[in-house]
């Protein structure tokens, strides 16, 4: 009879390597000294983003105390994005008993955490942590209400931990830095990613950290008719004994989100105070607003000759990368004025090249960097084809091809591939009135490639969708478009992990149902239903019925219309699953999060 522990190290590492971290431990932890040891990498890092309510107990209670014994627990991920109330439940767990198992950890990556919730963990538990160097925040939605509370956990609580080093706090609105405590100095940071509101709040924050080695900022707004940045930037000027803050510079990323006014003189002014001469190696700028016309103050941003005054006092600097866009309104023969103005010797000497892709996406054009090697995202159409014969190398991690604005809604498929390929670290790919139907597709075997987006597509093949894309494990897409007829829906798809489906009527519930039996291994769902005008009753019960019939859920998202006449308990309603659940108000409905 075969024996598991027969096989050599090699074949049970990638045996352990394919289960999920939690089922790794939950399995063959403390059987024997041999698997102890097989399983080390598992032992000193957590992800609870990704567990059940019953796995997340199970580790805190059982898992926890035997590893703690073997090893040192060094990084900790959770959050509520996945699973809500998860950040409430470990601030309830963390208690004498179970402290002591984790406060040696160096790294926390916190995901969408609920304002109060996260304030009470960073009190309790993340400024009791000698060794924190490493910090990750991220979160998608914030609202207006709970803006100044977020600047003050930002500035009061996370800002003034001693230990960190590196911190990164992404969120969809920036701090004010201008309540920023005169006598804080930030001297531990050495590498810090930052969305701020404006050109004075990264004034602000450069004077504050002067050891910093990696800078990367996106801005909400600049402008030049500021008094305040006036004021700061004649203050900087009159300073003659100073150019850079920040002298162990060697990389900066600049992002701006919009421009109200624009000067060039300020630009250089602050970036004077920034990069450093002997030190910066690497600069990025990205504009991700458009330059709408030729009397915007920010057609500047285009001429070369005044990048090329900017940048030649930094002799080391080794990397440039630029990423504008601009409306297809600008006059196109002083685009090509500009253009060839980013063609001088200086440019060819350093090896910086740069390409015009147009259109692209609406008809707007792009100036960018070959390669261009930021993460921002790449928004084309792919029209018409001729013009991507020569399409560059490109390392952005999102690609959206968007197709309304053309009459090329088919895809030519060598076309297709040929840009698909040019992208090497693609993780995520968002198609727009594309019909992949019209002409057979090969495989798109891209193995970084894991989550598709689809967007005002009409009627496709759900065998067709996954012959394309075959190694996808994260789909979102308007439930719609998939023709439910002739019992297409009896394949499987064991892969897929990750599944949301738009615009549900009520009346195709069970459709819903039948369609997600192709997925058995579904963790994460998100539902939006059309419920205006449908008995509560009966949807809560079909409701039911789907969520009984997929053991293998971890969380669902449910979004209505309109909210249920009565209240609704859900741990009530669903009291064999879910164990928490959150609540939001959405922009036109009602957003339900459930943890089971």
């Amino acid at each position: 009879m075969f024996k598991l522990l027969d096989l050599p190290d090699e074949i049970l590492c990638e045996i352990l390597r394919y289960l999920s971290v939690f089922d790794a431990l939950f399995g063959f932890l403390n059987l024997n000294s041999r698997l102890n040891r097989l399983l080390s990498p598992f032992t000193g890092q957590i992800d609870f983003t990704s567990v059940s309510y019953e796995q997340f107990l199970h580790y805190i209670n059982d898992i926890l105390p035997v590893i703690s014994k073997q090893g040192r627990l060094y990084a900790l991920k959770l959050g509520d994005r996945r699973t809500p109330g998860q950040i409430e439940l470990f601030n309830r767990m963390i208690t004498s008993n179970t402290r002591d198992y984790i406060t040696d950890i160096d790294r926390v990556f916190v995901e969408a955490p609920c304002l109060k919730d996260f304030s009470h963990f960073i009190d309790d538990y993340l400024t009791t942590l000698p060794r924190l160097r490493i910090l990750s925040i991220e979160t998608e939605t914030l609202c207006d209400s709970d803006f100044p509370k977020w600047t003050k956990v930002i500035l009061n609580s996370i800002f003034p931990i001693p230990s960190l080093t590196k911190l990164s706090i992404r969120t969809p609105v920036g701090p004010s830095l201008s309540r920023l405590s005169d006598t804080l100095m930030l001297y531990s940071l050495t590498h810090l990613t930052l969305h701020v509101s404006a050109v004075t709040d990264l004034v602000i924050l450069i004077k504050r950290t002067p050891n910093l080695e990696q800078l990367s900022i996106r801005m909400g707004w600049w402008t030049s008719g500021d008094r305040t940045l006036v004021k700061i930037l004649d203050e900087m000027r009159s300073d003659h004994s100073r150019t850079s803050f920040l002298p162990k510079l060697r990389r900066f990323s600049l992002t701006i989100d919009s421009i109200i006014s624009f000067q060039h003189e300020h630009l250089q002014q602050v970036l004077f105070r920034i990069l450093n001469e002997h030190v910066t190696s690497s600069f990025s700028f990205i504009l991700r607003s458009c330059i709408k016309n030729d009397k915007d103050s920010t057609v500047q941003l285009l001429d070369g000759r005044l990048w090329q005054q900017l940048l030649s006092p930094y002799s080391h600097l080794r990397k440039f990368y630029l990423f504008i866009r601009i409306s297809d309104s600008n006059n196109a023969d002083q685009q090509e004025d500009y253009s060839k103005t980013f063609q001088s010797s200086f440019f060819r000497e350093k090896k910086w090249f740069f390409s015009y892709l147009k259109p692209s996406r609406q008809n707007d054009n792009i100036l960018y960097s070959i390669a261009n090697k930021t993460i921002e995202l790449f928004h084309i159409s792919l029209n018409p084809p001729e013009k991507f014969h020569h399409f560059p190398m490109n390392y952005a991690s999102h690609l959206a091809i968007d197709q309304t604005e053309t009459q090329y809604h088919t895809l030519d498929q060598s076309n297709f591939y040929h840009v698909l390929n040019q992208f090497p670290f693609l993780q995520e790919l968002t198609l727009t009135d594309v019909k992949l139907d019209a002409l057979p597709i090969l495989p798109i075997n891209i193995l970084s490639l894991y989550s598709l987006k689809i967007e005002k597509t009409q009627w496709i093949l759900p065998q067709l969708l996954f012959s394309i894309f075959p190694l996808i494990n994260t789909l979102s897409i308007s439930f719609p478009v998939f023709d439910d007829q002739n019992g297409i829906f009896n394949s499987q798809y064991n892969q897929m992990k990750d599944l949301s489906l738009f615009n549900i009527h009520p009346e195709r519930i069970k459709q819903v149902s039948l369609f997600l039996n192709q997925f058995p291994n579904i963790s994460f769902l998100h539902l939006r239903l059309c419920n205006r005008r449908f008995n509560d009753d009966s949807l809560l019960n079909q409701l039911k019925d789907i969520l009984r019939q997929h053991s293998s859920l971890i969380s669902v998202k449910l979004e209505f219309d309109r909210d249920f006449s009565v209240p609704i308990n859900w741990t009530t309603e669903f009291h064999d699953r879910v164990r928490m659940f959150l609540s939001n108000k959405t922009f036109d409905g009602v957003l339900y999060h459930l943890w089971f």
